[in-house]
């Protein structure tokens, strides 16, 4: 908020990552899919993230020309929500409202005047304010909209051919988004980076597939890569411990020494939980599993550190995850 998104606007290159395969990816989804954007930020700090994100630049006359012409950054969605307010996004929400992306005809006419546009003044179409009333009725495409709920008209329930169409919906946007773009729960695969905002409250409350990106993940792997010895040998050393009381029974008084193996225990976890940094592993604590990496495991069901890894896939693979024994 404020001074934060203020500062970050200014300095997109400093503070904002730009990889130019997330058009690409996002083309491919849109040729066998529909796409959609729920974010919790306003309209104006998300125009200016996907403009950058997106290579619509601002620097140029020509580039301006270009957008003026052809489809705007939100050609690559079937459908923008902003100011989403998740969680409560997907239970229940607020109320949905057109967002005024473009200012009256006059002023785009000027903007498209002899002299070529200004990236300046062509920017200043996007107002970033919210329509009067609340929007009901069929998916436009291009059209933003903002909340974190929709009221739904009986004539949007009546298309969809429903037995006693609803004035309210209660169980909030998510159900709309759905209903708009004519999928239901398993159908959509939801990415998002928080855990418990857009994972677990996804998969609780609206039962969608959801992709979990944890850019965490490729310090994890590195470390896997140059620490694994640590990790083979604290799992040995487990087993021999194992090995050591499989023939004892109840009531054995003299068990085995097993203090110096123990200590050994203690100086490969140190040695794996300092190989991580100050703040330690984000899915390990010692030999187990943190709170954050059981919840991965359990909401989670893709997870990787940038949803760009898609593009290493068709987009038709089944990801299936392999079998695990109970511990």
């Amino acid at each position: 908020q404020g001074i934060l998104k203020d500062q970050t606007i200014k300095n997109l290159d400093k503070f904002v990552i730009k990889d130019p395969n997330l058009p690409v990816l996002l083309r491919r989804i849109k040729k066998v899919a529909k796409v959609f954007l729920a974010t919790n930020s306003d309209y104006n700090y998300t125009e200016e993230l996907k403009v950058f994100f997106l290579r619509f630049g601002r620097d140029s006359a020509a580039l301006c020309t270009r957008l003026l012409q052809t489809d705007s950054w939100r050609s690559f969605f079937d459908l923008v929500v902003v100011d989403t307010r998740k969680p409560q996004f997907f239970a229940d929400g607020t109320v949905l409202r057109q967002v005024d992306t473009v200012r009256d005809a006059p002023f785009a006419e000027d903007v498209r005047g002899a002299a070529g546009p200004s990236a300046d003044a062509f920017m200043m179409q996007n107002t970033g304010k919210l329509r009067i009333g609340t929007y009901t009725g069929d998916l436009q495409h291009g059209t933003v909209y903002s909340g974190g709920g929709i009221w739904a008209s009986p004539s949007l329930w009546s298309q969809k051919k429903r037995k006693q169409p609803l004035k309210t919906v209660p169980a909030g946007s998510a159900d709309i988004i759905c209903d708009l773009l004519d999928m239901k729960g398993k159908e959509i695969l939801y990415v998002g980076d928080h855990i418990f905002g857009d994972i677990l409250k996804s998969k609780k409350r609206q039962g969608w597939k959801t992709f979990l990106v944890v850019p965490e993940l490729t310090k994890e792997l590195q470390v896997w890569e140059e620490k694994k010895y640590l990790f083979e040998e604290l799992k040995r050393l487990d087993v021999f411990i194992a090995e050591q009381h499989k023939h004892l029974g109840s009531n054995t008084i003299n068990a085995t020494d097993i203090s110096l193996v123990q200590l050994r225990m203690k100086v490969l976890t140190y040695r794996m939980d300092m190989s991580y940094g100050q703040m330690g592993s984000l899915l390990r604590s010692g030999a187990k599993q943190t709170l954050f990496a059981s919840q991965l495991v359990r909401y989670a069901d893709l997870y990787s550190s940038s949803c760009l890894n898609l593009l290493n896939f068709p987009s038709n693979y089944l990801f299936m995850a392999p079998p695990v024994l109970v511990s």
